[in-house]
């Protein structure tokens, strides 16, 4: 794996992150394609084992 797919893993993962947080702010990330929409479904359980991970 080249240092660009994992930077680009990071990315999706931070975006996922964020429509996970609140998918009425970033929700619009899933309509770019920057977030697929098959990602996206998962977005919220991915945020909340984040979320549960730091506290």
């Amino acid at each position: 794996m080249g240092q660009h797919d994992l930077s680009a893993r990071r990315a999706a993962r931070i975006l996922c992150l964020l429509v996970g947080s609140d998918e009425a702010r970033y929700g619009w990330l899933v309509g770019t394609g920057l977030v697929p929409e098959v990602r996206a479904e998962n977005c919220p359980d991915e945020y909340a084992l984040a979320a549960h991970a730091v506290d």
